[in-house]
């Protein structure tokens, strides 16, 4: 009798059910994750992660809690994931007084609101009135003139000073300067000891300090390190008067404007940026006989480009004053004493 040789075909079936077993696990389980996942969105937003609470940071005496609750229009039981924050947002900076304003959710049920606020830093004088503007300049108040202890700004033309919007011009290179002096004079803390600047004519601004100092400093260009130059020169003389930029870094002092200082102090730059260079003062203990400087072309103390979008600028024969031999001078350049 012969022995008969048995093939497992119940075990090549086991395999091949076990693997599509594995595939269909698979399945279901990509099934289930999306289900809970699309479950989850689902319950965001109806029934979990809504509006319960509402925090405030920052500081913002002029507007209330409720306030900034009814301009956000924000509602108890609103969802926060399906919230639009920049909405939000753009409807509490329509406040006149918010300079600027940050939404953010902590959830499970809490929006928090930092309110930044505007600081009253310049007014604009203009020809039918004056307007108060923010650092950033935004419009916060409009009113007749009356000296508030903050810098005035003369020669600027607002485009439309319409309470809560930002400051504009329809003359592009007036709004280049003024946002350049409105930048160097937003870094200074002791800023409001400047009464007036005078930008009616951008190739000689005016700029009135409040102890009576007048600065004339020629054209636009370079204000932070003429502005700097000029308050070293009140700084040493201890006086009132004029000051005149002459070139690009030197100034002359006058008592009054036909009256004239005699003495002269000649020092190092201090702490002064133009370009790349940066030096440090050293003070002249005892003045010296100051030697007038020899005659230049106007080209050496100003050089303006001859394209037409500079027109505003004058020729600097018709504006440069000869200096007096008892004229005060400020030099801005090394002074090495005799020894």
């Amino acid at each position: 009798m012969k022995d008969v040789e048995k093939t497992s075909i119940e075990r090549e079936n086991s395999i091949k059910r076990l693997r599509r077993r594995k595939r269909s696990m698979g399945i279901y389980g990509l099934l289930v994750i999306i289900a809970v996942l699309g479950l989850g969105i689902t319950l965001s937003c109806t029934w979990l992660f809504n509006l319960n609470e509402v925090t405030f940071l920052g500081d913002s005496d002029r507007y209330s809690a409720d306030d900034i609750i009814e301009k956000a229009e924000l509602k108890a039981g609103e969802n926060l994931i399906k919230m639009d924050k920049e909405e939000k947002r753009q409807k509490l900076l329509s406040l006149t007084y918010v300079e600027d304003a940050k939404v953010s959710v902590n959830l499970p049920s809490t929006l928090e609101i930092e309110i930044i606020p505007c600081i009253p830093s310049y007014n604009i004088s203009y020809e039918l009135g004056t307007i108060l503007i923010s650092e950033k300049g935004k419009i916060l108040e409009t009113s007749e003139m009356g000296d508030n202890g903050l810098p005035t700004f003369y020669g600027y033309e607002p485009l439309s000073p319409a309470i809560g919007s930002t400051v504009d011009t329809n003359d592009e290179r007036q709004k280049e300067v003024f946002e350049e002096f409105i930048r160097v004079l937003n870094q200074r803390e002791d800023k409001n000891k400047i009464a007036s600047v005078n930008m009616e004519n951008r190739s000689n601004v005016i700029i009135k300090f409040r102890d009576g100092n007048v600065f004339k400093m020629g054209d636009w260009n370079d204000f932070e390190y003429k502005l700097t130059l000029a308050e070293r020169v009140i700084e040493e003389t201890g006086k009132v008067g004029y000051i005149t930029m002459v070139g690009t870094n030197q100034c002359s002092f006058r008592m009054t404007d036909g009256g004239f200082e005699s003495s002269v102090v000649a020092t190092q730059p201090a702490d002064v940026q133009t370009g790349t260079s940066t030096e440090t003062t050293t003070s002249v203990p005892e003045p010296e006989t100051y030697t007038e400087p020899e005659e230049e072309s106007s080209e050496e103390y100003y050089e303006y480009p001859d394209d037409e979008e500079y027109s505003d600028y004058q020729d600097y024969e018709d504006t440069y004053e000869e200096p007096y031999e008892d004229d005060f001078y400020y030099d801005d350049d090394y002074y090495e004493p005799d020894e």
